[in-house]
């Protein structure tokens, strides 16, 4: 379903369980997809954006997933952004299939899990753990005024907590899914902002990291982003640059 046809209807049923009346105190829970192992992938509203006193506010919501086995995650651009690396980089995924059911799902909203299952076989491993704490490290130097990398200002911090497991593949599609809907909500592309486009980017740029590193020959240039940077870059509190040597495919170009 197209993601301006799928936000409509999340949002009406919101607005039908009384989200113009709610606070931020408030909370309440959307089951919005059941994963096959069980895990609830939930909306949890309203979102922080949510101001019902302010006119044209946002139907924010954060999305939860609640695992089998009672963990409950509330992942972040970085931690999949993570995975995607750690799944090409230590887990044998192909990167360049990843990348192509990526640009689908941020042109249609939609994925075909058996095909997704069958073209992106991999071995199942969480990510190492000096790659997480390495950035961990970078991000928990300054929780207050924010991490300088380059001359973008880090607004929030790396969530280790929520980064170090391997996400099922149909865990992490319907995540990247919802997450990108909720940035169409709080950042809509017929205002000018990016939408979905920021962290199909950024994905995308996570994939690309961990290809170079596992190309033999690959000449590296200056200009060549590490796990580190990107992931600032998802942290980031202002909009940045694609990179030009970085094929994005289409995702550039979505418009709506």
């Amino acid at each position: 379903m197209a993601y301006k046809n799928e936000q409509a209807i999340i949002k009406q049923h919101l607005i039908d369980n009384g989200y113009e009346e709610l606070s931020l105190k408030d909370s309440r829970n959307l089951e919005i997809y059941k994963c096959e192992s069980g895990t609830s992938v939930s909306l949890k509203y309203p979102g922080y954006k949510w101001d019902k006193d302010v006119p044209d506010s946002p139907y924010d919501f954060r999305v939860d997933a609640d695992f089998s086995d009672g963990r409950e995650r509330l992942p972040s651009h970085a931690a999949l952004m993570v995975d995607m690396y750690n799944k090409v980089k230590h887990c044998g995924m192909d990167g360049t299939t990843l990348r192509e059911v990526l640009v689908e799902l941020a042109e249609s909203g939609v994925f075909d899990l058996q095909l997704c299952i069958q073209h992106l076989p991999y071995a199942p491993k969480p990510p190492l753990l000096s790659d997480l704490k390495y950035i961990d490290d970078i991000y928990k130097r300054d929780k207050n005024g924010g991490v300088k990398n380059g001359r973008i200002t880090i607004k929030e911090n790396f969530h280790y907590e929520y980064s170090d497991i391997d996400w099922p593949l149909e865990e992490l599609l319907v995540m990247v899914k919802y997450i990108a809907l909720q940035e169409d909500v709080n950042y809509p592309m017929a205002a000018g902002y990016e939408g979905r486009r920021m962290p199909f980017a950024r994905y995308i740029e996570a994939i690309d990291v961990a290809q170079k590193e596992i190309t033999k020959g690959y000449e590296y240039k200056n200009s060549d982003p590490t796990l580190n940077i990107i992931i600032g870059r998802a942290l980031a509190n202002s909009r940045v640059a694609p990179f030009d040597d970085i094929d994005y495919g289409t995702i550039l170009q979505i418009t709506e």
